[in-house]
């Protein structure tokens, strides 16, 4: 769970100078982890006229005690408009610094977002944090496909304010869209997600976003949950250490890529799939395939031994050994995201 310490919304304020800050925060902490088995993410600073370093040091003093339930903690939530500044988030990063899981903010908007988060790294942040694109481009598989560009940065990233239902900039409630997200995210090391609901944000009916006051109210949510869960079955142990592979442009091929689609119809195509993500280790392979619209065909380097599973669902759409595979929706639109696992025989 992702909350922040301090914002100053008015009538929602966190106060972080309040007397009864550290017991309200360790409350919230312990109730999450014991009653609910959740870890928690603090992001310390949202925004208000107060200190960002004296709320770090109070954060630090209740989360000191319970490193154990708390995933990270990060500076400051979207610092490019709500502070801390970065000479601030660097005092926070060495208040945090000698075995506690840190990071510094999210770059912002229309920045170099690697070399942003390695700068923080280089201060002392150890954990990344990603607010990805939220744009409905590609049919609204776009957004689906924006971790692949960390796919080479490492350390620990967290997919930290995706698309999701009822979110701001655009929302989904789509299962495949969403399960995809996080899966393209786990196979290019954004280990962390947080499910983006709106709900979550206030707590408060909010007619303008369509958000109701509780997350069990946002339609679809149970289903939603649940499958985002299972997607780290569907992929392998280890898979975030792969080599990475994409086929994109027709039948160009990057890296190893062990399964070619007949086409991508984000190029032009009329049938085919989005994007074809592909992660291999050894004899090993993962394919992500975003967005199947009507029809695609894949053919194999070479012989293998494979099944194709519908993320949304988790059917397996196809199994077996040989050098083809053919997955047919019978729809126009692109609603279907296959997870396709194998290895070479």
């Amino acid at each position: 769970m992702r909350i922040l310490g301090d914002v100053g919304w008015p009538g929602q304020e966190i106060d972080s100078s309040a007397p009864d800050f550290d017991n309200v925060l360790a409350g919230f902490i312990d109730s999450a982890y014991e009653e609910f088995g959740l870890r928690t993410q603090v992001t310390i600073w949202g925004g208000s006229s107060r200190d960002p370093i004296e709320a770090a040091r109070r954060v630090r003093a209740v989360t000191d005690e319970r490193q154990a339930r708390v995933i990270f903690t990060e500076g400051g939530n979207e610092s490019f408009q709500n502070g801390p500044n970065d000479a601030q988030l660097e005092t926070i990063l060495q208040l945090f610094r000698g075995g506690r899981l840190i990071a510094a903010t999210c770059p912002g908007p229309g920045s170099d977002a690697l070399a942003q988060l390695r700068a923080w790294r280089v201060k002392g942040a150890n954990v990344g944090t990603l607010h990805l694109d939220r744009s409905n481009g590609d049919e609204d598989w776009r957004f689906v496909r924006q971790a692949w560009d960390f796919r080479d940065i490492g350390g620990l990233l967290s997919n930290n304010e995706p698309k999701g239902p009822r979110s701001s900039v655009s929302q989904t409630t789509d299962v495949a869209r969403l399960c995809m997200a996080r899966a393209v995210g786990i196979i290019n090391g954004l280990g962390a997600y947080v499910l983006h609901n709106g709900a979550g944000v206030t707590g408060r009916i909010d007619p303008a976003h369509d958000r109701p006051a509780n997350l069990w109210e946002v339609p679809g949510i149970d289903e939603l949950m649940t499958r985002l869960r299972l997607v780290d079955e569907l992929l392998p142990l280890g898979v975030e250490n792969w080599q990475k592979t994409t086929q994109h442009g027709g039948t160009e091929r990057v890296g190893p890529h062990a399964l070619l689609a007949d086409a991508i119809w984000s190029d032009g195509a009329d049938h085919g799939v989005s994007r074809n993500y592909g992660a291999v280790f050894g004899d090993f392979f993962v394919h992500l395939l975003l967005g199947v619209k009507r029809r695609v065909s894949l053919t194999a380097l070479r012989r293998v031994t494979l099944e194709a599973i519908d993320v949304s669902s988790g059917e397996i759409l196809a199994e077996g050994t040989g050098q083809t595979l053919d997955i047919l929706t019978g729809r126009d639109d692109a609603a279907l995201g296959v997870v396709v696992r194998g290895r070479f025989v």
